[in-house]
C-alpha cells in the first residue's frame, strides 16, 4: 500500500495495485470474513486476528478511496476500482464501523460526478461499480436503501 500511495513512478504504482488486486482476489478474501473493527485504547502485545484484519480493511478502504479521488491516470484508476470492488465484496460491513459503507458509496458517487479523464473509462467503470453495488445491496439492503434515497437529488421537471 505504501508503494501505491507514495511512489513517484506510475509503473510501480500500477504494479503495486495489480499485486494488491491479486492478493484480494485469491483465497484470502474468505479469511477476511472474520474481520471485525473495534476501537481499542489498549495497545498490548496481543491483538486478536479479527481486530487486526478489521484495522487492515479500514486502512485499505481509506487508502484506496483517497487514491480514487486524487489520481487521474486512467490505467491506475482502473486498477484502483478493481481493488475497491474486491474490497467491497470481501469486507463484512456488519462488523465494521457503521459509517464505512456510506462513506464508500458517497465517495464513489462523488468521483463519478467529478468525471474521468476519458469518456470510455466512465462507461466501463460505471458498469463495474453498478454490478458491485448490487452485490453490496443484497448484503446490506436496508442501509443501502436509506443511503440511496437520502442522497438522491430531486428530479428536474421536464419542459
Amino acid at each position: 500500500m505504501t508503494c501505491l500511495l507514495f511512489d513517484p513512478h506510475l509503473k510501480v504504482r500500477i504494479a503495486s495495485a495489480s499485486a494488491l488486486a491479486i492478493m484480494m482476489d485469491g483465497p484470502s478474501s474468505i479469511f477476511l470474513q472474520v474481520a471485525e473493527y473495534k476501537e481499542s485504547t489498549k495497545y498490548g502485545s496481543f491483538m486478536p486476528l479479527s481486530n487486526s484484519l478489521g484495522r487492515i480493511l479500514m486502512q485499505l478502504h481509506t487508502g484506496i478511496l483517497h487514491l480514487i479521488h486524487s489520481d487521474t491516470h486512467g490505467r491506475l484508476l482502473i486498477q484502483l476500482f478493481k481493488i475497491l470492488l474486491l474490497l467491497i465484496s470481501s469486507t463484512p460491513y456488519s462488523r465494521m464501523p457503521g459509517e464505512l459503507l456510506p462513506k464508500v458509496i458517497t465517495s464513489l458517487h462523488a468521483r463519478i460526478n467529478e468525471g474521468f479523464p476519458f469518456k470510455n473509462d466512465k462507461t466501463g467503470l460505471l458498469h463495474d461499480i453498478g454490478t458491485q453495488e448490487l452485490k453490496v445491496f443484497q448484503d446490506n439492503s436496508l442501509r443501502w436503501f436509506r443511503l440511496v434515497h437520502r442522497e438522491r437529488p430531486p428530479r428536474a421537471a421536464a419542459s
